[in-house]
C-alpha cells in the first residue's frame, strides 16, 4: 500500500535506512571536527607560531551554529507569514517521484517543506530541486493518526521521523526539522466579528 493510493512493495520505504546513513555521516563529521580541534591544540603546544591554528575549528563550529540559528529563525518567520506550521521536510526520492531507482542506487532525500493546515498536510519539493516532482498532499480527513519520533542527535539536533497513518492502512513517512513547530496552529479567525 502507498500513501499516494498506489500499491507499493514494503521494500519501497527507505526512510529508516536513509536516516541511519545520515546519522553515520553526522557522527563522522563530528568526529572529524573533534579530531581537528584536538590536533590543532596539540600543534600549538609544539610550535608557538601556530597559536592561531585552533581558531579554524572553533570558527567552523561557530559558523555551523550560526547557520542553524539563522535557518531556524527563517523557518519560524515562514510559519508566521503563512499563518500555519511550515517545516523543512525530506521525503525519499522513490516515494516523491512514485517510481523505483535502478538496482544498486541508494535512495536519496528529496528536500522540501511540509505545510500543516486544518485542511491537509502538504509536502512541496524545494525550489532547488532541478527535476519535476509533484507536491504531495494528505487531506486531514484521511489522516487517522500522527506520530513524531525524534531521531536527532547532538550534531544534527531537532529532527524527527513524522509518520502519517492514513485510513485504509497506508502510511506516509517524512524526516522533518523542528518537529515541535508542527504542534502550533493559529487560532481560527472569526470572520463574523471582524469589522
Amino acid at each position: 500500500m502507498s500513501a499516494f493510493g498506489r500499491d507499493v512493495d514494503p521494500g519501497f520505504d527507505t526512510l529508516a535506512p536513509w536516516i541511519a546513513r545520515r546519522h553515520r555521516g553526522y557522527r563522522l563529521l563530528a568526529g572529524g571536527w573533534l579530531a581537528a580541534a584536538a590536533l590543532s591544540g596539540l600543534l600549538v603546544l609544539v610550535r608557538d607560531e601556530l597559536v592561531l591554528l585552533p581558531l579554524a575549528p572553533i570558527g567552523c563550529g561557530a559558523a555551523w551554529a550560526a547557520w542553524h540559528w539563522i535557518s531556524d529563525r527563517w523557518w519560524a518567520a515562514r510559519c508566521h507569514r503563512a499563518g500555519h506550521p511550515v517545516v523543512r521536510a525530506d521525503l525519499c526520492w522513490t516515494v516523491a517521484a512514485g517510481r523505483r531507482l535502478p538496482p544498486g542506487w541508494l535512495d536519496a532525500p528529496l528536500p522540501g517543506e511540509l505545510h500543516r493546515t486544518p485542511e491537509a498536510w502538504t509536502w512541496r519539493p524545494s525550489h532547488w530541486v532541478t527535476f519535476k516532482v509533484p507536491s504531495r498532499s494528505w487531506p486531514a480527513d484521511d489522516v487517522a493518526a500522527v506520530t513524531i519520533t525524534p531521531v536527532g542527535d547532538a550534531v544534527a539536533g531537532g529532527r524527527a521521523q513524522l509518520r502519517l497513518y492514513l485510513h485504509g492502512g497506508a502510511t506516509a513517512d517524512l524526516l522533518v526539522r523542528s518537529p515541535a513547530r508542527l504542534l502550533w496552529m493559529p487560532p481560527p479567525v472569526d470572520h463574523a466579528h471582524r469589522a
